[in-house]
């Protein structure tokens, strides 16, 4: 191990914490969030591999949450209520023809 070698992850874990604290501000949201995240993901790596596992996991669901707060409830209503239009009709057609084809 070099002389920087401890210091090496440093940065990766300063960069994580600062990214956390710029999430927070008014500039944050749970869209970009989610795409600073990937992205040091696929550039940097882990800063915190130990961390491994569940509570990775549990900021992913709560971020993914958190995603959900921001949309439009009328927008989902009214593509739901198209969407399970469309589910019925699709439904019902291939079961019937299932039956035919029985």
């Amino acid at each position: 191990m070099g002389p920087m070698g401890p210091m090496r992850p440093m940065w990766k874990k300063a960069l994580f914490i600062l990214l956390i604290i710029f999430i927070l501000t008014p500039w944050g949201s749970p869209p970009l969030a989610l795409a600073l995240g990937l992205a040091m993901a696929l550039t940097i790596g882990n800063p915190f591999p130990d961390l491994n596992g569940k509570p990775t996991r549990m900021l992913l669901q709560t971020s993914v949450i958190f995603l959900g707060f921001g949309m439009n409830l009328k927008a989902i209503y009214e593509a739901g209520k198209d969407g399970i239009l469309l589910t019925v009709v699709t439904g019902t057609a291939g079961s019937r023809w299932s039956l035919i084809a029985m």
